[in-house]
């Protein structure tokens, strides 16, 4: 009877309401007659009804519009406290060079095929959302947040691979978050929501994130910077693949052989080998290539081929050279990352290292102090904004910034505070700093709202380089 209904409507979806005095009794003697029929009928109440057994009313559906079998899209999910975007291009990088169709959802917006589609940050639920409904895409890079994770989840059910680059401090005393422990198990959310035929892909060299390792579902890929570390070598023992740098060059280990990708000062990301947590990214996004199947051919293409620029990773280590002094824009934010570029800057440069620096009104107090206390070992000279206060008063979270400089030790007489009433406004913010820039140095500029800053520093580096 529903059938011919459906026929008789000339539809190949429909839902039919019938009222019968005995549904169990044949046609003729149930009294059962049509008193409506849906042309978008709902499947809720079937899959998961209040009472009753539920029924997956919608498989036969999507049967019958894909005669010839379907696939679901390979989602790749990326966590960790830093290097998220930065892994999270690579990935979309490498992938659109082989040729593939990548939805990318991150912390500087939705991305198409390579087309912008959407700015701000979307590294939550919503922004994989919009991703995963968009029918063009056939594979789908997503960065994954904390605070998305812990306020709504990741926004997917479950992913072909989950990489998780490590896990810091920050954060810690925000959203019911309030030990190491809880902000582990919130970041290894993503591994442990990999598929048992996906791979799960770790960052050895991190002690916090070993400790979550046994949560981890799928295949497992672990990368390191160190070649000897214990670690993978009794993962490989165990038949598991890593990641790692040997020689100076990026391999691909397992208890069978190594495969060669290419040299380390290959790798545009790492400035010739030298930016240790840009070589982990890349191991990272080496890692989940592989545990994709991607050809070795196609994954030494997209890491060999991806920059550290304004165009295809801004506000990630995006070097200007002003001829009489560099400027450095990347979006470190936190105490780690302070204390990377610790290590990293003077190989940069010889000069004296000038930043432009905010803390994060959203961190516990203690947590901006210790970021301050981080910067004193960094920069010869800070001036100090306010360009995310969140719900603090306008230059609060600066002068914790402040007191934990003085703490480290950082002369008080080379701190310079952006003055109210501009002390938030990121372009005044940089002309304080672009005021202070001698010949040799290294300016550091720190944003949080990427686009008037990084646009600002284009714009007096395209000047520079007219005049000369």
């Amino acid at each position: 009877m529903a059938e011919r209904t459906a026929r008789i409507i000339g539809l190949d979806c429909v839902g039919v309401d019938a009222l019968a005095h005995d549904i169990s009794l044949p046609l003729a003697q149930s009294g059962i007659k049509v008193v409506e029929v849906n042309a978008a009928p709902g499947f809720r109440m079937h899959l998961d009804p209040t009472n009753g057994k539920a029924r997956a009313v919608a498989q036969p559906l999507v049967d019958m519009l894909f005669p010839n079998g379907y696939e679901q899209v390979p989602v790749v999910a990326v966590t960790g406290t830093n290097g998220k975007t930065t892994t999270c291009k690579l990935l979309t990088h490498t992938l659109k060079y082989s040729g593939k169709n990548v939805g990318l959802a991150c912390t500087t917006g939705i991305e198409i095929d390579g087309h912008p589609i959407l700015t701000g940050d979307y590294s939550g639920p919503e922004g994989a959302g919009i991703v995963v409904r968009e029918p063009t895409v056939d594979h789908i890079v997503l960065e994954v947040a904390r605070g998305g994770i812990v306020r709504r989840g990741l926004g997917v059910d479950e992913v072909d691979v989950g990489v998780l680059l490590n896990i810091g401090k920050d954060h810690i005393g925000t959203d019911w978050i309030e030990t190491q422990r809880d902000l582990s198990l919130a970041k290894s959310t993503v591994v442990e929501a990999v598929k048992k035929s996906g791979t799960s892909v770790l960052n050895a060299d991190d002690a916090v994130t070993m400790s979550v390792l046994d949560r981890a579902c799928g295949n497992i890929i672990l990368f390191s910077l160190n070649p000897d570390n214990p670690t993978l070598g009794e993962h490989v023992k165990e038949g598991g693949t890593v990641v790692t740098v040997d020689k100076r060059n990026v391999i691909i280990r397992n208890s069978e052989l190594d495969i060669i990708l290419c040299e380390l000062e290959k790798i545009p990301l790492t400035f010739g080998g030298i930016v240790d947590f840009n070589i982990s990214n890349a191991l990272a996004a080496v890692g989940a290539l592989h545990g994709l199947n991607l050809p070795i051919e196609q994954i030494r293409n997209g890491i060999m081929t991806f920059h550290p620029s304004a165009n295809q990773n801004p506000g990630r280590m995006n070097l200007f050279d002003f001829q009489k002094f560099k400027v450095l824009v990347d979006y470190g934010h936190n105490q780690e990352s302070a204390q990377s570029m610790a290590k990293l800057l003077p190989r940069l440069s010889q000069g004296r290292k000038v930043a432009l620096c905010h803390g994060t009104g959203s961190r516990t107090d203690e947590q901006i102090i210790e970021y301050g206390t981080a910067l004193a070992s960094v920069f010869n000279y800070i001036v100090l904004a306010d360009l995310d206060p969140r719900n603090r008063p306008l230059g609060e979270t600066a002068g914790l910034v402040r007191k934990g400089l003085i703490q480290g030790g950082f002369k008080e007489e080379h701190i310079e505070i952006v003055p109210d009433p501009i002390i938030s406004d990121p372009r005044k913010a940089v002309d304080c700093l672009f005021a202070q820039a001698k010949t040799g140095d290294l300016l550091v500029v720190h944003p949080d709202e990427l686009e008037p800053i990084l646009s600002q520093v284009m714009e007096r580096h395209r000047q520079t380089v007219t005049l000369i």
